[in-house]
């Protein structure tokens, strides 16, 4: 299942059929075959998730993106969760069961706190992120940013175990540390990838004792002066084998591939990839349709250039390249493993920016998700 926004942060975005507009409302689709074609879930609007737990009964957890306050002194959170599963016959998500998500510390939240993290398996349970900062303007909260780990064994009730705030050589940074991603490495470590703002390289932590301490957080940069970056990282161990990889950008669509644990890494421009694959489908699509019509040309693809990314895009190579201005994608991806061991990438084409398509858009006149299936050999 892949669950995305219809709207950008602050954009109005009411579902079809609905005469009142609220702020980033979701779509849920779901794929059957390894995310090689998908199908909006018939209950799409009614149920968006941030992250599924699947669960050995062959039913899922969801667990949402916001948090709410049970008691002023920001000790306690709570969100709606929920227990499903898809029909297999009509496609439908069905709602097993519907309880409250819990999410306790000793030494209270702050203020503005949100789950945003990989669901990791321990020895006792689960562990997963929330993130949060305290009030006061942009890129100066008065309460800097802070990554809190929590755990639990029945993925309902959560305390805070450990903690990465923010520190002075983070920089004068607006999200960091922020919108965490943690995976168990193949030596049973715990990576842990953060942002720290949206023109800066990622940081990285390390846990060996399932989330409950960290190593100082390190930089993700390398000594030529590159590195990986700069928004929504998503790290993943690959199953079964020593390699590991991180999806971000701003500017730009990256894998990297790690085979040493995260500590050198092999660039791959996705949004090189994407338009290489587009011009070879345009013309393989283009020369059916000549052998079909005899000679007469027709374009097959929707305007393919509103498909496409341009330079500012394709051509970056760390994150102090340009990027578009309004920005062409997001550079958020989603990533999970399909049964057939492919890793299906999602992730955005905007036609201007995240504020909403439109027919004079500068970029189109219409915003696409994309999946991307990719095989990685461990060599």
């Amino acid at each position: 299942m892949l669950s995305f926004s219809l709207g950008g942060d602050g954009t109005a975005c009411p579902p079809p059929g609905k005469p009142k507009s609220f702020q980033n409302c979701s779509m849920t689709v779901l794929s059957n075959n390894g995310g090689q074609s998908w199908t909006p879930l018939p209950n799409w609007s009614k149920h968006s998730f941030n992250t599924i737990v699947p669960l050995s009964t062959g039913s899922f957890v969801s667990i949402g993106y916001g948090l709410k306050f049970t008691d002023a002194r920001n000790t306690t959170a709570v969100q709606s969760g929920w227990q499903g599963h898809i029909d297999s016959t009509t496609g439908t998500l069905i709602i097993d069961t519907s309880f409250n998500i819990t999410f306790r510390n000793d030494n209270a939240f702050p203020i503005v706190l949100v789950h945003s993290g990989s669901v990791v398996k321990t020895t006792k349970g689960y562990i997963t992120t929330l993130y949060g900062h305290g009030p006061g303007v942009y890129r100066h909260w008065t309460s800097h940013p802070t990554v809190y780990v929590v755990e639990s064994t029945d993925l309902k009730d959560w305390s805070v175990i450990s903690s990465i705030p923010w520190e002075s050589s983070f920089g004068n940074s607006s999200d960091g540390p922020g919108e965490p991603s943690t995976t168990r490495l193949s030596d049973n470590r715990l990576l842990m990838v953060i942002r720290i703002d949206g023109d800066a390289p990622y940081w990285k932590s390390f846990s060996s004792d399932d989330g409950h301490s960290w190593t100082v957080p390190v930089r993700m940069v390398s000594p030529t002066g590159l590195g990986q970056w700069s928004v929504k990282p998503r790290v993943r161990q690959v199953p079964g084998t020593n390699l590991l990889v991180l999806l971000g950008g701003r500017p730009g669509l990256n894998l990297w591939v790690s085979q040493d644990f995260g500590n050198i890494w092999i660039r791959y421009n996705i949004a090189k990839e994407h338009n290489n694959q587009l011009q070879q489908h345009q013309a393989i699509e283009h020369n059916n349709q000549l052998q079909q019509h005899q000679g007469v040309q027709q374009r097959t693809t929707q305007n393919i250039t509103e498909l496409l990314y341009t330079h500012e895009v394709v051509d970056c190579t760390n994150w102090t390249a340009p990027r578009a201005n309004p920005p062409q994608t997001s550079s958020y991806f989603g990533a999970t493993f399909a049964r057939d061991g492919a890793l299906v990438l999602s992730y955005d084409r905007l036609s201007d920016g995240w504020h909403g398509a439109h027919i004079n858009g500068t970029w189109g006149s219409f915003d696409t998700m994309f999946t991307m299936r990719v095989f990685l050999q461990d060599k």
